[in-house]
């Protein structure tokens, strides 16, 4: 495994998929709610973790790696958030704005344990050919200059079947970059979808 992650070290990594923003809210519960029956959670820390594909980047950065990622988010103030984390990482990436809000996990934590997670997100969301368009486009772009393709799909609607086929397609020409499997979620419907139809050698 080691040498495997060694032969990455300083490889270009285009990372197309599903960028989520997690949120923690940490603190102590020492009463229950007079409104309701649940905890009262008085928050003491606050963080922002990069989720999603988003995380992916970010491990590959760890490994030392070059991400560059193609993805959608929200043009509101998460989705600025996202921006900014990438920029301090120094992330590379082509992040297109859509009229949903950015994909956000909100966990509540109170003394130890995970009381709630707020998810806001758009249910089965679709892309449009414009929108589409504009993923691809950022995918061709970054084909010349990248060594490795990771496709990480969360179920979330940027890896749909017509993505998914023109980046592997498109990476057939390079075979050689087409160096990761797309990630499923499991806990998805999409996720029975098979890529052996893709071809190219591409099967979950």
């Amino acid at each position: 495994m080691n040498t495997e992650l060694n032969s990455i070290k300083g490889k270009k990594v285009l990372v197309i998929g599903d960028v989520m923003l997690d949120t923690y809210h940490i603190g102590n519960v020492k009463r229950i709610s007079p409104e309701a029956p649940v905890p009262v959670v008085r928050v003491t820390r606050t963080y922002n973790v990069l989720g999603g594909a988003a995380n992916v980047a970010r491990n590959l950065l760890g490994l030392g790696c070059s991400p560059y990622v193609v993805s959608l988010l929200g043009n509101d103030h998460n989705g600025n958030t996202m921006q900014e984390m990438f920029a301090d990482l120094g992330i590379r990436n082509e992040l297109f704005h859509t009229e949903h809000p950015t994909i956000t996990k909100t966990r509540v934590i109170g003394n130890s344990q995970q009381v709630v997670r707020l998810d806001f997100e758009t249910e089965n969301e679709c892309l449009n050919e414009e929108t589409e368009q504009k993923l691809l486009d950022a995918v061709k772009r970054a084909l010349p200059e990248v060594d490795i393709v990771v496709i990480s799909d969360y179920g979330k609607g940027v890896c749909n079947d017509t993505v998914c086929q023109q980046v592997i397609s498109a990476s057939a020409g390079q075979r050689d970059k087409l160096g990761e499997i797309p990630f499923r979620n499991h806990h998805h419907p999409q996720s029975e979808r098979t890529f052996s139809r893709f071809g190219n050698g591409c099967e979950k």
